[in-house]
């Protein structure tokens, strides 16, 4: 076990990690992102770096490379914690980098991985139905077959600010130079018919519920659609709101068909 090097403290602060296997060569690598505020500090000092990447090596473990941790450091500006990283968004199995502020509300640009670990260059992404890419950003196949989706959680880009999946379609492949698509299929949220449970209300200042706080991708009942997995913390009197709800999987996105919610008393945590 080696702890990795620490000295600007990007792992100590991190916003967004995401372990990958970037360039496919059978060891996992490793980008950490994080906010930077201003700093103090000798003018002659390197400049922060808001991103890093970690090479998966087999006689070092993770080793940093640091041309690369620059490069998507010089994408993401100062806000290197609301990095996206991991999902394949071309299909070329290769999973990519989506940094944060790469053009405008419906197109964007980022970084395709591949065998060097990251492909020279940018590549577009165009945003439809929606120009919020929530997070974590997950990849699945929830309608199945070879469907390429992802699922995230939106906070801020819902109109009501409340908790809400995000389930998007991506088309495009990296034999169109990497131009991808990423269209929403559809939200659901507390309001949705039929959503089982309750979510905690922040408070009127921000009002928002914290459903879906945390968010897992899997094929639960092996039936060839991914499933999520929605989770928000125990609050309330004695736990009232809160759970994780498991969300079906169907040729059409989620459902709340199906669905179930899971309390404090249901898990036994409480």
């Amino acid at each position: 076990m080696r702890r990795l090097d620490d000295d600007e403290g990007t792992l100590a602060s991190a916003g967004a990690t995401a372990a990958a296997d970037f360039d496919r060569d059978g060891r996992s690598d490793l980008v950490v992102g994080r906010n930077l505020q201003e700093e103090s500090g000798a003018d002659d000092a390197p400049p922060a770096r808001s991103v890093r990447y970690f090479r998966g090596t087999a006689r070092d473990g993770l080793v940093e490379d640091r041309a690369l941790s620059e490069r998507l450091s010089r994408a993401a500006g100062s806000q290197g914690g609301d990095t996206r990283a991991g999902v394949d968004l071309d299909g070329d199995r290769h999973p990519d980098v989506l940094p944060p502020g790469q053009g405008g509300e419906s197109d964007r640009t980022y970084v395709r991985g591949g065998p060097g670990g990251l492909r020279p260059g940018t590549a577009r992404l165009t945003l439809t139905g929606s120009g919020t890419v929530g997070t974590p950003l997950l990849p699945g196949h929830v309608t199945g077959g070879s469907a390429r989706n992802t699922v995230s959680t939106v906070h801020e880009g819902s109109a009501d600010r409340s908790g809400h999946v995000q389930v998007t379609r991506l088309t495009g492949t990296g034999g169109t130079g990497g131009a991808v698509t990423m269209a929403r299929l559809q939200t659901l949220d507390m309001d949705s018919d039929g959503m089982p449970g309750r979510a905690a209300a922040g408070p009127r200042f921000a009002s928002r519920d914290r459903f879906a706080e945390t968010l897992r991708v899997l094929d639960a009942d092996h039936d060839g659609h991914d499933d999520a997995l929605a989770a928000a913390p125990f609050t309330g009197p004695k736990g009232r709101y809160g759970g994780v709800w498991f969300l079906p999987g169907t040729p059409k996105g989620l459902t709340t068909k199906g669905a179930r919610h899971y309390s404090g008393d249901d898990l036994g945590v409480r």
